[in-house]
């Protein structure tokens, strides 16, 4: 079963502390006004960065192509609950906001999220 990752809806930039496969990460959250579209960076336990300035896109996994080995290991997803495929915005805020309402942040430990290595051929 997935974690659910508790977000603000009423900021347009936070940050908050994850237990992610056991190691703990900050995850920032900002808000682009020119793109209409939220960002996340994800710092180590020391500060370090690991992702920076990943699009929240839903259905795709977040940060999965940054090459650093501090990331998380499982798969952190984006998903819109009202199944219609859209990506988090932030003019619904005064109607409790799409981020962490109808946008929700899951992560997927490995075993979940089957990481395997891409075949050959």
């Amino acid at each position: 079963m997935p974690i659910n990752i508790p977000l603000r809806s009423d900021l347009p930039h936070f940050d908050l502390q994850a237990v992610l496969s056991g190691v703990v990460f900050t995850l920032e959250f900002k808000w682009n006004t020119r793109e209409r579209a939220w960002y996340l960076n994800v710092q180590s336990e020391t500060g370090d960065d690991v992702i920076n300035g990943v699009k929240l896109i839903v259905d795709f996994p977040l940060g999965r192509r940054t090459p650093s080995r501090a990331r998380p290991a499982g798969v952190l997803i984006a998903v819109d609950t009202s199944d219609a495929g859209q990506n988090p915005g932030w003019d619904d805020v005064a109607q409790k906001g799409d981020l962490g309402n109808r946008v929700q942040l899951l992560y997927y430990e490995p075993a979940e999220a089957r990481l395997e290595p891409a075949a050959d051929g």
